[in-house]
């Protein structure tokens, strides 16, 4: 099955998104671009119960890295390279905006099972939202700022201490505080109320 599919990504999808500047990975069936220093990535997820033409099932997400961030924390805190990301959908894609289910998805992560629908079909819907829902979000979420209001507007307060680490690098003391603030009743989360306290040592005497 992966075979297949990383066949069809490449001939019938990827076409459309190489004259925007995404390259076919050799290594997984994703596609990547780079703008500068932030990497984005549509990639799929396999079903561990793929068999032959039974099962085929991919499950989209959209990735976005930086490797400055990465490189800044790992000097500022030590922290290895695998936190670069300034977002991931987590597999989660029937939760942005404008992306079309359609009878095709199924479970909570919109799985694309190509075994059981026409493929033709399938492309197309696959196709349409990466284009029209996909890379929106990840251009979007390639900007602190945007990913800072969306984090707040959304009451993801997990995300806390990296929300503070954007303000630190953008200079935004006000914002800053406005997240410390809105995220003071995490103290059920163990790790982010560590690594929130850890931002306020070594931010204190910029805040």
């Amino acid at each position: 099955p992966k075979e297949r599919f990383t066949s069809i990504l490449r001939e019938f999808i990827y076409p459309e998104l190489e004259p925007l500047g995404f390259k076919f990975s050799k290594s997984k069936p994703a596609i990547t671009r780079q703008v500068g220093d932030i990497k984005q990535e549509i990639g799929f997820y396999g079903s561990k119960w793929n068999q032959g033409n039974v099962v085929c099932i991919y499950r989209p997400y959209f990735h976005v890295r930086s490797k400055s961030y990465g490189k800044w924390l790992k000097n500022e805190f030590q922290i290895g390279s695998t936190y670069e990301f300034l977002y991931s959908s987590l597999g989660q894609v029937r939760k942005i905006e404008g992306w079309d289910e359609g009878k095709y998805g199924h479970h909570s992560y919109s799985d694309y099972d190509f075994a059981k629908y026409d493929n033709e079909e399938l492309i197309q819907i696959i196709k349409k939202n990466i284009i029209h829902a996909g890379i929106p979000l990840m251009e979007k979420m390639s900007d602190y700022n945007n990913i800072i209001k969306d984090c707040m507007d959304n009451g993801l307060k997990g995300s806390a201490p990296r929300l503070l680490d954007f303000c630190y690098l953008l200079g935004n003391k006000e914002k800053a505080h406005e997240i410390l603030k809105w995220s003071s009743d995490i103290n059920f989360v163990n790790h982010v109320v560590e690594n929130s306290n850890l931002r306020k040592i070594k931010f204190k005497n910029w805040l």
